[in-house]
């Protein structure tokens, strides 16, 4: 939970307004000039009395100015959380303003995409009974293009002395934390409305098979399995005793989300330009969020060349906004994943049978035959599902038209790139491991859609 503070005025500058630049220049000048010329006579004397009694109003102004805002203070959150490609707004609060107009300065990055760093806050007015008097509240609306956490350590607010001769700068460092997390609504977009359309929730999905969760003991009937017989229990009752199962109800699902280097390669398709780690991100916040639907439990794991985040699969709203805080904060790395340590170490937390969903990259022959090696350990107690970003031109030949004589080459290499992939795929289905290759564009409704075949099936 975020905590507000209040924060005194750390220095301040005192500045010439424009006013007084056009004053000193059409009258305080030619006073000067007036007086240097005319040295001796009455008019210079009268020109030299003008200046002292200009210097006094600006030395009166300026003294008037410094005192203003002397006990305001600044109150903020430390802590606000924005979403990516919507807008928000960031709110300070000033107390014990003084009557006067001012404006206000927050240094933000133009990744964070605010177009009036400048605000202006009219003078306070009387406050309600439920506020307190002389209050001001400043508000920067933006609309961040980025994901990531950055600091406001500085905010400027700017006021006019009383007869606007001057300009009063106070100068406060708040620590100040904007966050952006992934975007949510574009998620439930393509994934829950998705959902929504096929099937609603576990109450309604036909499930295929049996369940693998025990019930009870109950007499044989004919057409029970022999499998299915407690041989214990029978030598024990003298009399054929089967095992009963039912559906389960909540599963465990971890997205095990990589990103290392070769996650921070442009991705294609889409419309905006994004990484493949941002496509990642997306599709693992709707995954998670389609688990949570259907009621399974969901956990999260992110790795680079070790394993940097992990949190044990749980259910609710609340988990579900943890791993989404978590996501924020997930920057790309330049290390290459060490996939042994990761397998070793998954199979020392997750004990439970789960469904790991692997957002990787395989189109690396040695990290390909490195995974492969740690999935077929893996797969003798999880279900393990792979799932990657398809390479550009990566496609069976004779896909697309070729009308060029040099594109013939690179219809050849993305032939040979999806060959590779496609024998890597023969393999790990062997192993018992699903790997597919993602389309172009937004996957988070495609990877959605596999979990629930999955979850269809009884797999997990």
């Amino acid at each position: 939970m975020s905590s507000e503070h209040s924060y005194s005025s750390a220095s301040w500058v005192l500045l010439p307004s424009q006013r007084l630049l056009w004053w000193a220049g059409l009258v305080c000048v030619p006073l000067l000039a007036v007086a240097i010329a005319m040295a001796g006579s009455i008019a210079g004397l009268a020109a030299l009395i003008g200046l002292m009694l200009i210097m006094l109003v600006l030395i009166a102004d300026g003294m008037g100015c410094a005192a203003l805002g002397k006990e305001m203070t600044l109150a903020c959150k430390d802590d606000v959380m924005l979403a990516r490609s919507q807008y928000g707004r960031i709110v300070l609060s000033l107390q014990q303003a003084p009557p006067v107009d001012l404006r206000a300065f927050l240094g933000l990055p133009p990744c964070l995409g605010c177009n009036e760093m400048w605000i202006r806050a009219a003078a306070p007015a009387p406050a309600p009974a439920s506020a307190a008097a002389g209050d001001v509240t400043l508000c920067w609306a933006l609309r961040p293009r980025r994901r990531g956490s950055w600091q406001a350590r500085e905010v400027v607010l700017a006021m006019a002395s009383p007869w606007s001769l001057w300009t009063l700068q106070r100068h406060y460092r708040p620590e100040l934390t904007i966050r952006v997390l992934p975007d949510i609504r574009t998620v439930y977009k393509d994934c829950l409305l998705m959902q929504r359309r096929t099937m609603v929730g576990q109450a309604r999905m036909r499930l295929l098979g049996r369940g693998r969760e025990y019930e009870k003991l109950r007499e044989y009937q004919p057409g029970d399995s022999f499998e299915d017989i407690h041989w214990k229990a029978t030598a024990k009752h003298q009399r054929l005793i089967t095992k009963e199962y039912q559906m389960e109800r909540r599963q465990a699902v971890y997205v095990v989300v990589d990103a290392s280097r070769l996650s921070g390669r442009p991705a294609e398709g889409g419309g905006t330009p994004e990484s493949i780690l941002e496509r990642f991100i997306q599709a693992a916040l709707g995954l998670l969020l389609t688990t949570d639907r259907v009621q399974d439990d969901c956990g999260l794991v992110v790795f680079t060349d070790r394993i940097r985040a992990f949190l044990p699969a749980k259910h609710g709203r609340d988990h579900v906004q943890r791993c989404r805080e978590l996501l924020g904060a997930v920057e790309q790395s330049e290390d290459s994943p060490d996939f042994e340590e990761i397998g070793n170490e998954l199979r020392t937390r997750i004990r439970q049978r789960a469904l790991l969903v692997f957002l990787t990259n395989l189109d690396d022959p040695v990290l390909a035959a490195d995974f492969t090696r740690q999935a077929r350990l893996l797969s003798r107690q999880h279900i393990v599902m792979a799932d990657m970003y398809r390479p550009a031109g990566a496609e069976p030949l004779f896909t697309t038209k070729v009308v060029e004589p040099a594109a013939v080459y690179h219809a050849l290499a993305g032939h040979l790139r999806w060959r590779q992939l496609r024998s890597l795929m023969l393999t790990l289905r062997r192993d018992g491991v699903r790997l597919a290759l993602l389309a172009p564009g937004p996957i988070a409704g495609q990877l959605s859609r596999q979990y629930l075949a999955i979850k269809q099936r009884q797999l997990v």
